[in-house]
């Protein structure tokens, strides 16, 4: 597929982790066999606890290397999901009532609008009150 990505190191990590609930499993057999306060399964439960711990941390290392270090948000997108969303539209609770809000949240949905659009459509509030009602960074705090 042209473009694509592979997720090579995420799918990594999904092998770490079933490795790792592998050895949860044995480790939990290994305590089962203890009996009195005696376990000579001792040997086996601490490598496999160091070994998933080895695992572990070398994993989260390499997917912080290697995936999450550099990522940033596009903060123009996230904007525009979060003018999207339908959830938003709740901060309009106090001003025109719970009722309203959600009939308005169902209607915009419908018709794949979103709320701001479809509040400007109806005239139900000036641009004005609408920047000030539903100012993202003023809403989210960032």
């Amino acid at each position: 597929m042209p473009g694509k990505i592979n997720p090579s190191i995420l799918e990594m990590g999904n092998q770490v982790m079933y490795k790792v609930l592998g050895n949860d499993s044995a480790l939990a057999y290994a305590i089962q066999a203890g009996q009195l306060e005696l376990n000579v399964m001792m040997p086996l439960m601490a490598h496999l606890m160091l070994e998933s711990s080895h695992l572990l941390i070398n994993t989260i290392f390499t997917i912080r290397e290697k995936c999450i270090a550099g990522i940033t948000a596009n903060r123009d997108i996230c904007l525009k999901h979060a003018y999207q969303s339908s959830q938003i539209a709740t901060a309009l609770n106090p001003l025109l009532g719970h009722n309203l809000v959600a009939e308005l949240v169902k209607e915009a949905v419908a018709s794949d609008l979103n709320i701001i659009e479809l509040i400007m459509r109806k005239k139900l509030l000036s641009n004005e009150k609408i920047e000030e009602l539903l100012d993202i960074e003023k809403l989210t705090g960032i």
